[in-house]
């Protein structure tokens, strides 16, 4: 004699398969948040680069420009720092070979979309122990100072800092930052002053 299947059968068959898919549903959307929010997160980190600069004239013929660097950690994951960079370079007064590259239409190199200004100098601070370490969203500054001759008029300023946890082969990938900075002129009674120090 066949079974037959009644209501209460049906609805335990559909309250198995209910849960099943209840059960599946969880599985994959906690494997995406984990995914998605906490091993992405933790493994790649970001970083906000701000830039401040300011100069002092220490005498008739040169200028302390001060660079601060602050890093804010805005990933999830603990961030290392192991080199920061800081690149100076001159956009006035124009040099000549600078004056003919604009002149021609082309003040680029290779297939750079910024110009090739003329550098001035070069600062990079290394560590391969005690590392400098950033919490999630914990910032820090890191200062850099540049002397110069008075004749400098606007620079440009490019600071670097390399992401440990990301590397293309040799190529070091990280975070970059970038501000002009036009001189004061010395004034006339900082001139003064600075003639009766020497």
């Amino acid at each position: 004699m066949a079974a037959s299947i009644t209501l209460d059968d049906l609805k335990n068959v559909s309250d198995v398969f209910s849960n099943v898919a209840t059960a599946l549903a969880l599985v994959v959307g906690g494997a995406w948040a984990y995914w998605r929010f906490l091993r992405e997160r933790t493994r790649w980190p970001r970083a906000a680069l701000a830039l401040e600069l300011s100069e002092r004239h220490l005498d008739r013929h040169n200028v302390l420009l001060a660079a601060k660097l602050r890093i804010n950690n805005e990933g999830r994951g603990l961030m290392k720092l192991t080199e920061l960079r800081f690149d100076l370079y001159r956009v006035r007064p124009l040099d000549e070979e600078m004056r003919s590259k604009i002149d021609a239409g082309n003040p680029y190199s290779g297939e750079r979309i910024d110009a090739d200004w003329p550098a001035i100098d070069q600062r990079i601070r290394r560590w391969s122990k005690d590392l400098p370490e950033l919490e999630p969203g914990e910032s820090d500054e890191f200062c850099c100072d540049f002397f110069l001759r008075s004749p400098e008029e606007t620079v440009f300023l490019y600071a670097y800092v390399q992401n440990v946890k990301k590397k293309r082969g040799r190529r070091k990938l990280g975070w970059s930052v970038t501000a002009f900075h036009d001189f004061e002129p010395m004034s006339g009674q900082s001139r003064l002053a600075s003639l009766f120090r020497r």
